[in-house]
């Protein structure tokens, strides 16, 4: 999210005739927004459209999961995160309707395999971001999640590397400024993400 204010300021200077709006829904109401013409581009995961037969998918970055914490919270342990370090901290998680597939596998294996783990469940990406910011818990995400100005919180590397991937995506044959909104934001490219803690 903190890029998107960034990309659309820069479009509308060189597109200012296109009418811009934004949603935040989670993702499977976001494809079916999509799909029943009420935007005309998604940001998203793949695995969260379906085989490919509607829709287009274009891949805009790679990145990998980090234990994302408040420099307030303190965290101590080990770097690279193992589980043992894990099951020691509060964590935050994201509600499964909005976080990402991976992310929803990795908090189901911690949940699965920490019995006693201590986690709290933030119900929208917003307050997901705000928890961690206030020092309630790490969350575990990928790197492209974190505003890299914020030099208040750290990321630190999981034991068990974990990768991901975030993307565009459109209906397959529908004329829209999508199209040339995606193709800007290719040639464009995205900011750095958030630095990782040595």
């Amino acid at each position: 999210s903190y890029v998107i204010g960034k990309l659309i300021q820069e479009y509308r200077k060189v597109r200012p005739e296109v009418k811009i709006f934004l949603e935040n829904y989670d993702h499977r109401t976001m494809v079916a927004r999509l799909k029943q013409g009420f935007c005309d581009v998604i940001l998203t995961r793949p695995e969260s459209i379906d085989s490919g037969v509607t829709l287009t998918y274009d891949k805009l970055l790679e990145g990998r999961f980090y234990a994302v914490c408040s420099k307030s919270y303190g965290y101590i342990g080990n770097s690279p995160v193992t589980l043992k370090d894990l099951s020691k901290e509060r964590l935050i998680f994201l509600d499964n309707s909005w976080c990402l597939p991976k992310q929803n596998s990795l908090q189901n294996a911690l949940s699965r395999e920490l019995a006693s783990l201590d986690y709290a469940v933030a119900n929208n990406m917003a307050d997901y971001t705000q928890m961690i910011s206030a020092g309630l818990g790490i969350g575990i995400c990928a790197d492209f999640v974190v505003d890299p100005s914020d030099d208040q919180l750290e990321l630190f590397p999981l034991e068990k590397e974990v990768t991901d991937e975030i993307g565009l995506v459109t209906l397959k044959d529908r004329k829209s400024p999508a199209a040339d909104f995606i193709a800007w934001v290719k040639e464009r490219g995205l900011p750095a993400t958030h630095p990782v803690a040595k």
